[in-house]
């Protein structure tokens, strides 16, 4: 095997690498965004800041959104894993 077909071999290893993390990193970004609209939006001071988002159906959304963004934070390590 010559010198130059190994350095391919390598080089596509690491692309392949380097896809397999882009998954991850993406469900991590999107999962940030629900688990800070969430939190930030089911907290006490909003609530008392802006009193229409105290209806029952928009906090148990605004739950529901923290907690699926949750999801991957506490499977972390799983889905780097896999």
């Amino acid at each position: 095997m010559s010198q130059t077909a190994k350095k391919t071999t390598i080089w596509e290893f690491f692309q392949s690498l380097g896809k397999t993390f882009m998954l991850p990193v993406a469900l991590l970004a999107f999962s940030g965004i629900l688990l800070g609209i969430g939190s930030s939006l089911s907290s006490g001071a909003v609530k008392e800041s802006l009193p229409f988002l105290d209806n029952t159906i928009l906090q148990l959304i605004f739950m529901w959104m923290t907690k699926i963004g949750l999801v991957a934070f506490i499977y972390l390590p799983v889905m780097f894993a896999v």
